[in-house]
């Protein structure tokens, strides 16, 4: 049965992708593959690969736990290089640890066997470094951006494909969140 390699992305505005873009320095830098700017996303749970008769069952999940999610702020909070086997292998753009993005995530790997094996760090992949650029690869110093708040109130599931020039994304279906009860309301 054909089979789809999912994950629930929280998109960014364009106003973010635009900033955090501004940062990656000018000239060229062998060493690291930048993520194109329609990919840039935070991923809440990676589900892996589903199979497409289930999509919709899927999105059914995905729609019941995000509308039963307030919506919350990531704030940034700087850049970081990730290492793996003590090489640099990415360039992230961090945000300041939410409990409420941790708990969001969690319950995507509880309720539909998302990722579980480690706490998510809330991040956007800016940059991978190369595999040929072997265990010295530079990563750049980052250009300096004004702290920003970002307000996520919906949530999308997302493609993940391997092409010839990298990953792609594409979206499959956008999920709004629930909406924030007004002061008279009681819950």
């Amino acid at each position: 049965m054909p089979t789809k390699r999912l994950f629930v992305a929280i998109p960014l505005p364009e106003y973010v992708k635009d900033d955090l873009l501004s940062t990656i320095p000018r000239g060229q830098n062998r060493d690291i593959r930048w993520t194109d700017r329609d990919n840039l996303h935070f991923t809440l749970s990676f589900l892996g690969d589903r199979e497409e008769a289930d999509l919709d069952d899927l999105c059914n999940q995905v729609a019941a736990i995000a509308a039963n999610r307030y919506p919350f702020r990531m704030v940034f909070k700087g850049f970081k290089t990730m290492y793996k086997d003590r090489r640099p292998s990415m360039v992230w753009a961090v945000f300041r640890e939410s409990p409420s993005y941790l708990e969001f995530a969690a319950e995507f790997g509880n309720a539909m066997g998302g990722d579980l094996h480690t706490e998510p760090i809330a991040h956007v992949t800016l940059g991978r470094v190369r595999a040929s650029a072997g265990k010295f690869a530079r990563t750049p110093k980052m250009n300096h951006i004004v702290p920003f708040e970002l307000d996520i109130d919906h949530i999308e599931l997302w493609e993940s494909k391997f092409g010839d020039y990298g990953i792609n994304y594409s979206l499959i279906k956008r999920f709004e969140m629930r909406a924030e009860p007004m002061d008279d309301e009681e819950e």
